[in-house]
Order: C-alpha cells, then structure tokens, then sequence
C-alpha cells in the first residue's frame, strides 16, 4: 500500500501539483495538511472521481484543515473526527478493520502544552482503536513544497512500513 502525506501550505497554491502527484505516483492513500482553505474555497480540480475525499477545512480563515483521500476501491470509507479534533486539525477515515487518519499537529512554539495535550489524545485515540482489534495508520508532515513521504505498507502489518522521501516537484 502506498500511503502519502504532504503539508501544502495552502491548497490554492498548490492544486496543480496535488493533481500532478496524483496522476503520477497513484497513492493508496494521500493526506494533506495545512489547506488553509474553507471546504468551498478547495479548487475543483482537487475533487478527483477515483478518490473517496473528505476535506476538513478550517472555519478560521487561512488556517490549518487536512484533507484524507482513499482510493476508491469499490467500498465506501466512514469519515470522522475524533473528539479531540481542534481547529480542524484530524481526518479519520475507515475502511474494513484499518483506520487511516490525516493530522496536522499544533505548533508548540505558540502553546506547547497545547500541542502536547494534542499528542496525548492522538496517542489514546490510537490505542483506542488497536484495542477494538483494528490497525491504524496515520501521516503528519511539517511545510514542505513537495510531498515529504511515500510510504509502502504491507498488508497486514501494523507498525512498521518503508517510506522514501519524495523528490521535489518542478514544472516543466
């Protein structure tokens, strides 16, 4: 399974190198951080068919949101946001017995026991979700112009998975 994770920085910017990444590499998975954008405000040509979507963006204008896209495999994901879920900073996504989520992680420079109490939940969220016998899957990123990992997981597993970082995109 090949499992994508990148912060756009805003998806206005970066819609046709999203759409360029997705055309090429054909991520299982892709999560987004940082879309700085209303769900509204996502460009259309970010609303690929061959994906399930869901965009979380933030009420707060031009801050944080992520969205989660799972390639469509014929059964629908169940969408959610877990509890502890602030400024539109967590997707969760569900399909069978795995949970992907896509999660942009406070800065702690401007609350750091914010950010660690984020972690903390995040981290019983996770157990939360092996406990009822599921495997989990999660991808946060720092900014970064280009996508900062494809990751390949084997089926069945549910820690360890072999990740490359991605070369930088350049038109041409």
């Amino acid at each position: 399974m090949k499992i994508a994770t990148w912060n756009v920085n805003g998806i206005r910017a970066r819609a046709g190198q999203v759409c360029e990444f997705l055309e090429k590499e054909r991520p299982d998975v892709l999560c987004l951080q940082e879309l700085k954008a209303n769900v509204d405000q996502v460009p259309l040509e970010c609303r690929v068919t061959d994906y399930h979507i869901y965009w979380h963006g933030s009420t707060m204008k031009a801050y944080s949101g992520v969205s989660l896209h799972l390639k469509d495999r014929g059964e629908k994901p169940a969408f959610a946001h877990p509890s502890f879920d602030m400024e539109s900073r967590i997707v969760a996504g569900e399909l069978g017995n795995t949970v992907f989520a896509s999660v942009y992680v406070p800065n702690g420079g401007k609350d750091y026991p914010a950010k660690l109490a984020f972690l903390r939940a995040l981290a019983d969220w996770a157990k939360r979700i092996h406990a009822e016998g599921k495997s989990s899957s999660s991808a946060a990123t720092s900014t970064s112009p280009a996508p900062s990992a494809t990751c390949t997981r084997s089926s069945g597993a549910t820690s360890s998975a072999s990740c490359r970082k991605s070369a930088r995109y350049s038109r041409t």
